[in-house]
């Protein structure tokens, strides 16, 4: 797992895994990826943490959000699958963890 930028923010899961999902992001949301493209940058704007299953220090997810100061945690392997949309999440990106507030009534 790899923090590469810190930061501690809370704010409510948006799960992504496609680029039909892109609408459903709202500002301050927390991007949940399976690992992010050049195509997602215009989502980076919005959010305020970035979670991703895969990626290291030199991934996109890594860099963009070092150049846009986004808090970011990597690596976590099952983010995906654990985390669904709605929940309230509280992530740590200076330790790398990521706590799970509260569940989505859905």
């Amino acid at each position: 797992m790899e923090h590469p930028y810190p930061g501690y923010v809370t704010g409510r899961a948006r799960v992504i895994f496609d680029s039909f999902s892109f609408r459903d992001i709202k500002k301050g949301d927390v991007l949940v990826t399976h690992m992010t493209s050049p195509d997602m940058v215009p989502i980076f704007k919005k959010v305020s943490a970035v979670l991703t299953d895969e990626g290291g220090l030199t991934s996109h997810a890594a860099i963009v959000s070092r150049e846009m100061k986004i808090p970011c945690v990597l690596g976590l392997g099952n983010a995906t699958r654990v985390i669904k949309n709605g929940d309230m999440l509280e992530v740590n990106a200076d330790t790398g963890h990521v706590i799970i507030i509260s569940r989505t009534e859905k």
